[in-house]
């Protein structure tokens, strides 16, 4: 219920700057933010990957970063945001329960606002990806351990 109401609000601000001829400002309101989606299949990742993750969220101008991580990685990955307390990208972390695949492409379609989806190198070769990660409505950056920048 918050949330609704907190999207009438936001509706309401912009038709008000509309109505008196703002029309950018009112554009302004209504932009969503834009997310990137960061997928960690295991708990192997290391600190480059967000890092990578962190800078391409930047260049694209999204404001949050979104991690999906296995519940085994949960220690790992919160040592390794502690260094980015101070990073301009707003982060929040989901546990993935089940299978990764649809769990991924399940959030992917309920936030519409995810630009890209960023999936750190997995063990299987990137032609056998199964259908879901080919029918993402957004582009898909795979990194790789040879990757040396985005």
């Amino acid at each position: 219920m918050k949330n609704t109401s907190q999207r009438l609000e936001t509706w309401f601000n912009a038709v008000t700057f509309a109505e008196a001829g703002e029309f950018e400002t009112a554009r302004e309101i209504l932009k969503e933010e834009q997310h990137v989606l960061l997928v960690l299949p295991d708990d192997t990742f290391q600190q480059n990957t967000l890092d990578r993750a962190l800078n391409l969220s930047s260049r694209c101008g999204a404001a949050i970063l979104d991690i999906f991580y296995p519940p085994v990685a949960e220690t790992h990955l919160q040592s390794l945001l502690q260094t980015y307390h101070d990073s301009a990208i707003r982060w929040q972390t989901l546990a993935i329960q089940g299978d990764l695949d649809s769990a991924v492409l399940d959030y992917v379609r309920r936030t519409p606002a995810v630009a890209f989806v960023v999936l750190e190198e997995m063990s299987e070769n990137l032609a056998t990806l199964t259908s879901p990660w080919r029918n993402l409505p957004c582009p898909l950056v795979v990194m790789t351990s040879s990757t040396t920048s985005i």
